[in-house]
This record gives C-alpha cells, structure tokens and sequence, in this order.
C-alpha cells in the first residue's frame, strides 16, 4: 500500500517512510498524518510484508510495532541493518509497553528512537523531523 504525499512537497517529499503496523487504524493513521505532512509512504502490515519492501525499496526511515506478526520489531531492526541500501535509514520502534520497560532494548536493537502507543500526530512529526533533520545535517558536514 502507498500513500501519496500531500502539503509541503518541497521540502519532505525527498524521505520515503516505512510504517509496519498490524493494528488497521494506527497503520492508515500514521500513514495519512505523513503523507499529508509531504512524506511519501509505504505500509506494511506483518513482517513478512516489511521484509518484501525493505528489499524493494530504499527508506530514509522505518516506523515499526514492536510486536508484529511474522516478526518482532527488533528483527525488522535488524532487516534494516542488514540491507545495504536501507543500512542508514532511521528506525522508530512503537510499542504500548512502558517507556522504562523497553527504551533500552530498543537502543540495543539499534534502532534510533521509540514511541510509546498511542501515537500522536506531534510526537510522530517531530520525532521523524528531529532524526532526518540531523541525518542531512550530517550528510551537508561531509560534503563540506
């Protein structure tokens, strides 16, 4: 499934997201709120879905549940990781578990950022804003 992006093409149109969600109304609500933020959207709503599109595709980041079926968050995490092409994308892992309870086996999965469920429209922008902010920062530092 693909959602088109809408709004501010200029600008975000560049960052292909991956949102693998098994819950129906979260994954059609992350996707709308990104792609009418101007993010192009892909969805996926079992591992083995994200696992076709993370071989087809290159994302400059990858929205994940933490439990899914045919996979966990961490093994998509590491599908990422392992794909050479998406090797650099940002990984945020949702979950409705306590932040206390997971935010260190996310860091030591080696994704870049968590979300605690239920997701809001804010949070989610900023915090894909935040890391793809600085991954092109990054990226201007290395031209220079």
């Amino acid at each position: 499934m693909h959602y088109l992006a809408a709004g501010n093409l200029s600008t975000l149109s560049m960052h292909k997201i991956l949102v693998v969600e098994d819950e129906k109304a979260l994954l059609q609500a992350c996707c709308t709120i990104l792609a009418n933020a101007g993010y192009g959207v892909d969805a996926a709503k079992n591992g083995m879905e994200a696992f076709d599109k993370i071989d087809e595709s290159t994302y400059d980041a990858v929205l994940t549940d933490m439990m899914l079926p045919y996979a966990t968050g961490a093994e998509i995490t590491h599908k990422v990781r392992a794909t050479p092409h998406n090797a650099a994308a940002k990984v945020v892992v949702m979950s409705a578990m306590d932040e206390e309870d997971i935010v260190y086996e996310v860091k030591h999965m080696g994704a870049d950022g968590y979300m605690q469920k239920p997701i809001r429209a804010g949070e989610l922008l900023s915090k894909l804003a935040l890391l793809l902010g600085k991954e092109e920062e990054r990226v201007k530092q290395q031209e220079t």
